[in-house]
């Protein structure tokens, strides 16, 4: 009986130990795969960012999308590729059956449409929606600046063109004044003639 009893525990610490290597190996999988997940994180951010200081990112299944204050970029791990535009050149976004959309760059008619094209079913909707309103709100920011600009041209149009009126204005002013002296000063003569 006493032997059995041994031997079962004997049996039950060696299940015990097995059972704890297995959850080391297991733990020590999962960290060396989190930390080729990062490095591969690590690589497509550096590739997103190109040197340029992203204001929001999207990450999704390997991919990643970045946007700084004047241009967008988009890179996959398997594509082994970074795709790029600046904000300003995308002129729309359109969605595809497939459910994948491309950033609209250029191109149109017979060719065909040009620009960055995201792969379906990469990025949840939240990912996305931080992308979208990081570049809503720098194509505000530069339509806002592109008006502005413009205002400012005008007004200065405005000023060149008042500055010339009152120019203008002066030297009627001073015809007319001249004009004036010279009718006073004939009258004075007629009369003087008298």
């Amino acid at each position: 009986q006493r032997q059995r009893e041994r031997e079962e525990r004997q049996r039950q610490r060696e299940r015990e130990r097995a059972e704890r290597e297995a959850e080391e190996l297991r733990q020590r999988r999962l960290l060396e795969s989190e930390a080729e997940k990062e490095a591969r994180k690590g690589e497509l951010r550096a590739l997103v960012e190109g040197g340029r200081k992203l204001v929001a990112e999207a990450w999704g299944e390997d991919c990643m999308i970045g946007v700084s204050d004047t241009g967008i970029a988009y890179a996959c791990s398997s594509a082994g590729g970074v795709q790029r535009a600046e904000l300003s050149d995308i002129r729309t976004v359109r969605s595809n059956p497939d459910g994948s959309f491309l950033l609209v760059t250029g191109g149109g008619g017979a060719r065909g449409e040009t620009g960055i094209l995201v792969t379906a079913g990469r990025f949840a909707m939240e990912e996305l929606a931080k992308v979208f309103g990081a570049m809503q709100g720098f194509t505000e920011a530069a339509e806002r600046v592109k008006r502005e600009e413009e205002n400012r041209v005008l007004e200065a149009k405005l000023a060149v063109e008042r500055e010339e009126k009152r120019k203008r204005d002066e030297a009627l002013r001073v015809q007319q004044e001249a004009a004036e002296e010279e009718a006073r000063r004939m009258r004075e003569e007629e009369e003087a003639e008298e």
